[in-house]
């Protein structure tokens, strides 16, 4: 469900999973105010003031690094005074065997405050010669804990004065620091891109839906599996989506060698029947096959191109590409910092909703457990649903490619990052078996950057290091 932003008395409530001992009757106290919180965090950040910080580290063989985080005393503002906080961390150097952990690469992964109210001015560090940090990427959440105990900090000094918030000057807390000035009560904390452009992929299409109801409002653009162009049952959806909506074909990440001679002779009649924006490139070898066609049709680069840097968005930007899909494996400071850095103007694409796929075979598993071949029926073209169960007792859905035998195994929980902040150009939506009526709930959702809430969610690896 999408989480509720202001609640009345008699609302009802979902709440997500929750440990410990929870029972009927307990008390439940609340904490703390949305809008409170919000106006407390202006005190201190502005679309373009950050908070300046100083950090000592000490890293010494065969100890845990530990950390301390100071606000910068050139502030004169009493609400910043004497604000230090220390952090003990996991993580143990060893001698160095092969290629020493450097000062610059702890200080490159400190830094990385693009999505925080903050930034580091000083950073001193004292460590011995000749050690190895075994997880450097560990140190990310040692800066996440510690940006997060000086925002407690100041947070809570603001709600000492919360009485009578209307006094609080928060336009002239920093106006001596800095010069620009701080947006009042009612801005927002952060500076969001707010023309979306949401892209819509259907990885199965389902006869029967009217697919003109699709919100034009919030769905910018569909990306259709090229699997569903060669079938004749799906002509009369396939013309609702393509008159209404710019309309990209979906290359898939295999095509073999079959399939391509199918392509080769059907791509021209498909593009004459239908009104066709561009293709989804899955490969580098796409481009090879669909060469002819790249001066007249967008090109989209697929996340399965794995773009993780600006050094491979440059060189697919050469290659003719007109938007790029970043890859689901990035989490959100290397996100923002890809988008921070970009140094061409090609629009990039997020994935934010859909059950990721985790695995592609390059056969048909339910071929071979039913014994379909060597003639096959399609009858995994019904209305029917195919999963394998792990261990744990988890679904993970199957989705076959019956012209080409080919199996794409989905996660079996849904990635869901609506609620993104981030200036991401376009926002792309997954989806399998959502009908009409939900699959606008979740492109409103993701235009307005509400949040879903559900066990069926996860949020990937958007705060996970890769």
């Amino acid at each position: 469900m999408i989480i509720l932003f202001q609640l009345k008395s008699g609302d009802k409530v979902i709440i997500g999973r929750m440990k410990g001992k929870i029972r009927p009757g307990d008390k439940i106290f609340k904490l703390s105010s949305k809008n409170q919180l919000e106006e407390a965090k202006l005190s201190y950040n502005s679309e373009n003031i950050k908070l300046p910080l100083g950090c000592n580290i000490i890293a010494k063989k065969g100890k845990k690094i530990t950390a301390s985080v100071y606000v910068c005393n050139h502030l004169k503002n009493s609400l910043y005074n004497n604000i230090s906080v220390n952090y003990e961390s996991n993580i143990i150097p060893v001698e160095a065997i092969k290629t020493p952990t450097t000062k610059n690469r702890i200080i490159s992964q400190l830094t990385k405050t693009t999505d925080t109210p903050f930034t580091f001015e000083k950073i001193n560090i004292e460590m011995d010669n000749n050690i190895f940090i075994p997880s450097i990427k560990e140190i990310n959440e040692m800066r996440r804990t510690l940006l997060s105990q000086v925002e407690n900090i100041v947070i809570s000094r603001i709600k000492r004065n919360n009485n009578d918030l209307s006094e609080l000057n928060i336009d002239n807390l920093l106006k001596n620091e800095y010069s620009s000035s701080l947006k009042n009560v009612n801005s927002s904390i952060k500076t969001i891109n707010t023309t979306k452009n949401i892209s819509v992929y259907l990885n199965e299409i389902h006869s029967g839906f009217d697919y003109t109801k699709l919100s034009k409002e919030y769905i910018s653009s569909i990306y259709i599996p090229l699997r569903h162009f060669m079938n004749k049952n799906y002509l009369s959806e396939l013309k609702q989506i393509t008159s209404n909506f710019k309309t990209y074909i979906y290359i898939p990440a295999i095509v073999k060698t079959n399939y391509k001679n199918i392509l080769k002779h059907s791509l021209d009649n498909l593009i004459a029947n239908y009104n066709i924006t561009g293709f989804i490139i899955s490969s580098l070898g796409d481009f090879v096959l669909l060469d002819k066609y790249i001066k007249d049709f967008e090109f989209i680069g697929n996340f399965s191109l794995n773009v993780f840097n600006q050094l491979s968005i440059n060189t697919l930007t050469s290659l003719g590409l007109s938007k790029i899909t970043l890859s689901p494996e990035l989490n959100i400071d290397d996100i923002n910092n890809i988008i921070e850095t970009k140094k061409n103007n090609i629009p990039l694409e997020l994935i934010v909703y859909g059950n990721t796929p985790v695995m592609k075979m390059n056969y048909c598993v339910l071929g071979n457990s039913n014994k379909c071949y060597p003639e096959c029926k399609m009858r995994c073209r019904s209305n029917n649903k195919y999963y394998l169960k792990d261990r744990l007792g988890f679904n993970f859905r199957i989705l076959p490619d019956n012209l080409q035998t080919v199996t794409t195994i989905f996660n079996s929980k849904i990635t869901c990052i609506t609620d993104i902040k981030s200036n991401i150009n376009s926002l792309r939506i997954d989806f399998i078996d959502e009908n009409i009526d939900e699959i606008n709930t979740i492109a409103k959702a993701t235009f307005f950057g509400n949040k879903l809430e559900g066990k069926q969610y996860t949020k990937g690896n958007l705060y996970r290091d890769v």
